[in-house]
């Protein structure tokens, strides 16, 4: 789906690019203008801003709007990752396996001292887990799991998206697309 609209986008803006410009108007010596002033650009969104809906916002996670936002592959030589955020380059949440170690981290930024709740949320499967700061990294809140465990399978399978919730966060719905099943396949 994702290749038809990035083809429809393309074909387009090709199209946009065949129309002919409009003519300029001449200028009129007489006439002078006020300088008009730009608008201030918004201010961009920190990693642990509310992008998301609220949590209390939906009682069925599978009606809620998906978080704006798309999924990144990277390889790395001693990991791979797939990233979720904003084009802007902003994450917000992230998978990444450990080639080394072959378990797969569930992470996202933010500055909490301790340890807090983490609940994803699949078409078949809600599991609770809880997510750590990294050592000598305390804006990222990681939980690992082995590369074999069921609820990444169900993360990889889920039609549609997938709830992630992360303490006192707001909700994730993000799309369940191939980047998470490929971080979940090098890592087995």
């Amino acid at each position: 789906m994702r290749r038809e609209w990035m083809a429809a986008m393309a074909g387009s803006m090709v199209l946009a690019a065949c129309v002919a410009p409009a003519p300029s108007p001449t200028p009129d010596a007489s006439a002078t203008r006020a300088p008009v002033a730009a608008p201030a650009p918004s201010p961009t969104p920190t990693p642990s801003a509310s992008i998301a809906i609220p949590p209390a916002a939906h009682a069925d996670w599978h009606q809620a709007p998906v978080t704006p936002g798309d999924w990144f592959y990277v390889a790395e030589p001693a990991e791979t990752l797939a990233v979720f955020g904003p084009s802007s380059g902003e994450a917000l949440m992230l998978l990444r396996c450990d080639l080394r170690t072959r378990r797969v981290g569930i992470a996202r930024f933010d500055n909490v001292p301790g340890e807090v709740p983490l609940r994803i949320e699949t078409e078949t499967m809600t599991r609770d887990l809880t997510a750590s700061p990294l050592p000598n990294r305390n804006d990222l809140l990681v939980a690992e799991l082995s590369a074999r465990d069921p609820l990444l399978e169900a993360m990889a399978f889920s039609r549609g998206r997938l709830g992630v919730h992360f303490g006192g966060n707001a909700r994730l719905y993000v799309p369940a697309w191939p980047e998470i099943t490929r971080v979940v396949e090098d890592c087995r």
